[in-house]
């Protein structure tokens, strides 16, 4: 299997066109996706038809399409307190979830308990799983 990350602009195109060019058959490539929006209702960082030109082209070359992103996308994680979010990705039409490692678990646990009582001390300790912008 030949993978191609494939983001819908030019380059991951022809890098897809040149491995047919090679002879390389349609059903040992494929294209994998990955949406830095997250399927955030207010598109920030990708193109408005990424999406739909990137679904679009798969079944029309007919190769295989796999989509992932991370949960929140892009500014989930640029404005994350604690462990990043994890990544879904789509399989057979399904949609499902990467299993949360053990840093995952234990900040969506502060996180989680966070919002219901704000303990400093609690806030502190998430942050050491990591932070982005001090807010």
């Amino acid at each position: 299997m030949i993978v191609v990350l494939f983001s819908g602009g030019k380059d991951s195109a022809v890098a897809y066109l040149k491995l047919l060019e090679l002879g390389v058959s349609k059903d040992k490539i494929e294209l994998w996706h990955h949406d830095i929006d997250g399927g955030h209702p207010t598109r920030r960082m990708d193109w408005p038809v990424t999406q739909a030109h990137v679904r679009a082209f798969a079944p029309a070359e007919n190769v295989r399409l796999r989509v992932s992103c991370r949960v929140n996308g892009f500014f989930g994680k640029l404005y994350r307190v604690g462990a990043s979010y994890p990544i879904e990705y789509e399989d057979e039409g399904k949609i499902k979830i990467c299993r949360h490692s053990k840093t995952q678990i234990e900040s969506d646990r502060l996180r989680k308990k966070l919002l219901q009582v704000l303990d400093p001390d609690d806030q502190e300790a998430l942050k050491e799983y990591g932070q982005r912008l001090n807010v």
